[in-house]
């Protein structure tokens, strides 16, 4: 979650530039279908400009982890990491 506020501070603020920049495509990762993930899976649009408040954060970090993980995060350990920032 970490990472998601300094994308921010650095006016990364979508999907389609958060994840761009995180899995890249010249990483050989399958970049487009993880920003379909991810906005499917929040129900955020991928090119909206996004504040970094609590729901957002958790929102992203949560379908991130899924992503990661290939299962789903446990929701109250991602709400403890953002309590830790």
């Amino acid at each position: 979650m970490e990472q998601l506020n300094i994308y921010f501070a650095r006016d990364i603020n979508t999907i389609n530039e958060i994840i761009s920049i995180f899995a890249p495509i010249s990483a050989n990762n399958p970049t487009q279908k993880y920003i379909d993930n991810i906005s499917n899976w929040t129900g955020l649009q991928p090119n909206k400009k996004y504040q970094p408040d609590a729901e957002i954060l958790i929102k992203l970090a949560t379908a991130i982890s899924r992503q990661e993980n290939g299962q789903p995060a446990i929701i109250s350990d991602v709400v403890a990491g953002y309590h830790l920032l």
